[in-house]
């Protein structure tokens, strides 16, 4: 997908501007760019970019990218600048990139994975497992009225489990899994882990 010019970008710019808020919008064209991994659009009511009337103008919305490797799109709310924006696209792409080498079809923008931890050397068991206790890795109970209260694992308990592997950790951490993951890579890379995607 990499090799479309600006206008293809724009047309799927558009295309997805009708498909998920409406055809009463159009890509502000004059500040679309064409970047070197992404295009960047944003959007504007058509009767604002006829009329420049500030009384038709749309508030709310946010940048939008299209990363141009694999086509998809990552739409920003409107606490986003442009700048913030881009710096956390491509921040986030990297992560990825890092994460992919382990497993190949991993979104970053999906939240729904569970983290596995399959085989470990022995002599990064303590390591990982205080890494785990850093991001507040929680479990859930539920009581006989079906009630859900989420805790955190202590050390004892992270090493209870961990003399059996595989071992299926969830994805509830005090932090974005993918931070978890880069520097779960950077520290233990012989550690070998699946990232399960619930439905």
């Amino acid at each position: 997908m990499q090799e479309n010019s600006k206008d293809e970008f724009l047309k799927i710019a558009k295309q997805y501007l009708l498909e998920n808020v409406g055809n009463n919008v159009d890509v502000v064209e004059e500040y679309a760019e064409d970047l070197e991994d992404l295009f960047y659009f944003s959007y504007q009511s058509k009767e604002f970019l006829k009329t420049k009337n500030f009384e038709d103008m749309l508030i709310g919305q946010g940048p939008i990218f299209i990363i141009k490797k694999d086509g998809r799109i990552v739409d920003y709310g409107s606490v986003w600048g442009s700048k913030k924006a881009r710096i956390d696209v491509i921040t986030k792409l990297n992560k990825e990139r890092l994460i992919r080498i382990f497993q190949e079809d991993y979104d970053i923008w999906q939240d729904n994975y569970s983290l596995v931890i399959n085989k470990i050397h022995e002599d990064d068991k303590e390591g990982i497992i205080s890494l785990l206790l850093k991001y507040k890795l929680q479990y859930v109970l539920t009581n006989q009225n079906k009630e859900s209260s989420y805790h955190y694992f202590n050390k004892e308990q992270l090493q209870k489990k961990f003399k059996k592997l595989p071992l299926n950790l969830g994805n509830r951490f005090n932090d974005f899994l993918y931070n978890v993951l880069v520097e779960l890579i950077n520290t233990y890379p012989h550690c070998e882990f699946t990232l399960l995607q619930e439905s």
